[in-house]
């Protein structure tokens, strides 16, 4: 009769161990398109920033010289829950050009979110001009990615509305 005991906590012991690690290997959000999908032909992913201040080498003022250097970096939140962070982003720009009227900054950049990373770059000119409804549209190549990203193409926009609220809306298109 004991034996029988021990076998059925020893059986039920090892559910609730596989149980448990089975839970610890679900990630508890993922970034989502809007449509369901993550990537592929014509799905759009929003993602709300939240740039920490940017860190330079260089102690310049506008116009910074070209070559000065300018890393940003910080986190992505699905915009259903934009205080819950699920991701990071870190992007490096080299100023590629300087003058009098603006200057033009080449960036290279990275978003890491729980089912992959996708990489991207821009070429940004300052100074920034707002379109006619007051957005700031930064538009952005997403070159590439992992995991759920894998070979990633299309198009990004940091968009910066009137009211100073931030996200990036990515189209992919392979």
């Amino acid at each position: 009769m004991n034996i029988i005991k021990n076998l059925k906590f020893a059986g039920l012991a090892g559910l609730a161990a596989l149980a448990v690690t089975l839970l610890f290997q679900i990630p508890p959000t993922r970034a989502v398109a809007q449509d369901g999908a993550r990537q592929g032909n014509g799905h759009t992913l929003h993602l709300i920033p939240h740039f920490n201040p940017p860190v330079t080498p260089h102690a310049f003022a506008p116009p910074p010289p070209a070559g000065a250097h300018l890393t940003s970096r910080g986190t992505l939140a699905d915009p259903n829950r934009p205080d819950e962070p699920i991701g990071t982003i870190g992007i490096h720009f080299v100023v590629t050009l300087t003058g009098t009227v603006g200057d033009e900054l080449l960036g290279n950049g990275c978003m890491i979110l729980p089912d992959g990373k996708i990489s991207f770059q821009i070429l940004l000119r300052r100074p920034l001009i707002a379109d006619s409804d007051g957005n700031i549209n930064r538009y952005f190549a997403i070159t590439g990615g992992t995991g759920a990203y894998r070979n990633a193409g299309g198009e990004g926009n940091h968009r910066t509305r009137a009211n100073g609220a931030q996200e990036y809306i990515l189209d992919f298109r392979n």
